[in-house]
């Protein structure tokens, strides 16, 4: 998650860890400014007060489900995606689902 102005989290980029339930700092500091480049220039990406990038590692979930390990990383991937739209919707926030980013600059962005 890249958070820019959320109450009580300092600017930077965090990893969410969901077995603590708890956020864990990947980079200190303002990060909107290089998410917008990775995001091909998209200008609202610098001003969202926070931006959850989901990712999936497929090799971990290759082990547990073999050759439909890509299927279900996709799946929950969108199952998460739905629960941050109807947790936005709920909250009276804005969601909107980025596909147009740089592979490569993303992944060094989020190391």
């Amino acid at each position: 998650m890249a958070v820019s102005r959320v109450q009580g989290i300092d600017a930077g980029l965090y990893h969410v860890d969901v077995r603590a339930q708890a956020l864990e700092p990947v980079r200190a500091g303002p990060v909107a400014g290089d998410l917008m480049i990775a995001g091909v220039g998209q200008e609202f990406l610098r001003q969202a007060p926070a931006v959850f990038v989901l990712t999936g590692v497929f090799q971990r979930a290759r082990w547990k489900y073999r050759e439909r390990h890509y299927r279900y990383v996709c799946w929950e991937g969108g199952h998460l995606a739905q629960n941050l739209y109807l947790a936005a919707e709920a909250a009276g926030l804005g969601a909107c689902m980025v596909g147009a980013f740089l592979d490569r600059m993303l992944n060094d962005l989020l190391r």
